[in-house]
This record gives structure tokens, sequence and C-alpha cells, in this order.
């Protein structure tokens, strides 16, 4: 598979996450309040569901990345479609191709991460839908590069770490 292919995949959860109410996100948990036989469009409607889901859980409903098997088991994220997935984390690289630890950087609240000698701090627990989109799309623009020249690349990068 092109990385494009792999940067159009994560791009599309960060499409989705860009129209998500943030009262139906926490990137602190995998999913909360999940009830397998509610349909994604209930999740995202109801006000008495109670579900929230952090990007990653959220994958687990869309149709795009179901149809790799993609799907909450034991309150972690596992795809029996996708090889050696023994985590959350791993099904997460196989899917948009990155290694494990920068699947845990874009999963996981507060990881920190190095990137061209220079340390990038992920979100903290409490960082809304909108900061989680902004973070994963930082992400893909940082690992894949578009072809067109970045006039100030300084307001393209991830958050350094303090």
């Amino acid at each position: 598979m092109r990385p494009s292919d792999y940067k159009k995949r994560l791009l599309a959860l960060v499409a989705f996450l860009e129209n998500l109410p943030n009262e139906k996100f926490f990137y602190g948990t995998w999913v909360s309040g999940y009830n397998p036989n509610q349909s994604t469009k209930s999740f995202l409607t109801s006000s008495e569901c109670g579900t929230t889901a952090c990007a990653l859980g959220w994958a687990c409903l869309m149709p795009k990345f179901k149809k790799f098997g993609l799907r909450l088991v034991g309150g972690n994220v596992f795809s029996p479609l996708l090889p050696n997935c023994g985590n959350s984390y791993e099904s997460a690289s196989k899917l948009f191709g990155i290694d494990t630890n920068e699947a845990v950087f874009l999963f996981q609240p507060s990881a920190i991460a190095l990137f061209n000698g220079i340390e990038y701090q992920a979100p903290p627990s409490s960082a809304s839908v909108k900061e989680v989109a902004i973070h994963l799309r930082n992400f893909a623009e940082l690992k894949w590069p578009s072809k067109k020249k970045i006039n100030n690349p300084s307001k393209n990068c991830l958050k350094q770490s303090e």
C-alpha cells in the first residue's frame, strides 16, 4: 500500500472527528457507555445515549474502517483482519501504516514522541475533539508531507513538548 493511502485513511478519521460533537468525545478512554446493539447514527444523535469515545474508539464505528474488521472487543480496539494485532495500538499501526510508537503518540493522551530530533507531546486527556483532530492532521502532514510548499512550517508543526 502507498503512503498516500495511509494518509487518506488517517485524514478520513480527522474529517469524521471534525464533525463530531465535543460531548461525544473523550480522549482519555477508547469508549464509555458502549452498547453494541445501538447504531452509529444513534450514538451521534441521541442525547440520552451517553456514549463517548476517543479518536480510535470512534474509528471502530466508521464503515471505512469496519471493512478492515476494526471493532471494540473487551474494551480494546481490535481487528482480526489486520495481521499481528494483539492490542489497540498494534491495530492502529497496521490500519494507518505507522509504527506502534507513532500509534501510541496519536491515540494516547500526553504521549511524547521524537520526530527529526524534536520532542512533541500529544494533547492531554481533557483535549477537545477539535484539538485531537488537529493533532492527527498535523501528524499526517509531518509523516507524509504534501508536495506543495508550506510557507510557514512553524504553524504546521505538532505541539512541541515543554
